[in-house]
């Protein structure tokens, strides 16, 4: 529950920064949101990736202490 509680203020700062960078981007409208939907994605999977590999490390640590 802490790791999602950690990571509202990353979430919501890469919204920040994404609408950000759409209000000033060069590029156009349909180009630059399927440039940022396609970051997006990148960064939910990079998030999970990251989520996965802690509770894994966690579980590493508790199988071995319980050793």
């Amino acid at each position: 529950m802490s790791n999602k509680k950690n990571l509202w203020p990353f979430l919501l700062g890469a919204a920040v920064g994404a609408g950000i960078t759409w209000l000033f981007a060069s590029k156009e409208g349909k180009e630059t949101l399927s440039h940022l939907k396609k970051k997006a994605e990148e960064m939910k999977d990079d998030v999970n990736d990251w989520l996965d590999k802690k509770d894994m490390a966690q579980d590493s640590n508790s199988d071995n202490k319980s050793s």
